[in-house]
């Protein structure tokens, strides 16, 4: 049974592409206030993993829940998820405060002028903020890109390499905001190639292999179980 303290439940979700299984039956169950760090080679699923936990993504079986409701498409089912995926979606024509406008405008936020300011001081961008995302360094597009994904500051944050291309600083401000929205209950589930990431936000490790999870450090209290295929 889907229970509503959890954040995000999927259960023996998988996903076939041209008879090629991508993920094969992964439980996993996310609490608000955890975050989970899916780790795994280059091709283990992850990224797919985290667009079926979006919504994104229709899996060939099994079901994703958030908040004990079935995962949907509509706008307002929508507004509990942020999906920062690899590439960073910018509009490369737009400065990056119109980035930012534009993404708060389309999920409805009341004052998206102010919300998409605040954005640009907590990521240190408010000296380009009118300056057209094709003159940004890469650096900085990472940074707006991932404010882009959580301006409307959902419960819930699915992020893919969040810290990929950051210099110390940036990524330093990036763990900050991660840091500050688990404190206050955010379920965090991010994908990594590095150890540094997880020992910092003290995340709770699933790996992936072949399109099974399993956990990698095991915890008593972990709110969230992955079954490890038969070999």
């Amino acid at each position: 049974m889907n229970k509503p303290n959890f954040a995000i439940e999927a259960h023996a979700l998988s996903k076939h592409v041209d008879g090629q299984a991508i993920l094969v039956r992964v439980d996993l169950q996310l609490e608000c206030g955890q975050c989970i760090a899916l780790m795994g080679d280059n091709g283990a699923g992850k990224t797919t993993l985290l667009k079926c936990l979006a919504a994104i993504k229709k899996p060939s079986s099994g079901t994703v829940c958030w908040f004990g409701r079935p995962a949907a498409t509509e706008v307002s089912e929508r507004r509990l998820i942020a999906l920062k995926p690899h590439e960073d979606c910018l509009y490369t024509h737009l400065t990056a405060y119109e980035n930012l406008m534009f993404a708060a405008r389309m999920i409805g936020l009341p004052n998206p002028a102010n919300r998409s300011q605040d954005i640009l001081w907590k990521l240190g961008l408010s000296r380009v903020s009118d300056t057209p995302v094709r003159q940004l360094s890469k650096g900085m597009r990472q940074r707006l890109g991932f404010g882009r994904a959580v301006i409307h500051d959902p419960p819930i944050w699915l992020l893919d390499e969040p810290f990929a291309g950051l210099d110390d600083s940036s990524r330093n401000q990036i763990l900050q905001i991660i840091r500050e929205k688990r404190r206050t209950g955010g379920a965090i589930c991010f994908s990594t190639h590095q150890d540094l990431d997880i020992e910092e936000l003290d995340a709770q490790v699933v790996q992936l292999h072949q399109g099974t999870t399993f956990l990698s450090q095991p915890n008593a209290s972990s709110a969230f179980f992955n079954r490890k295929r038969a070999s």
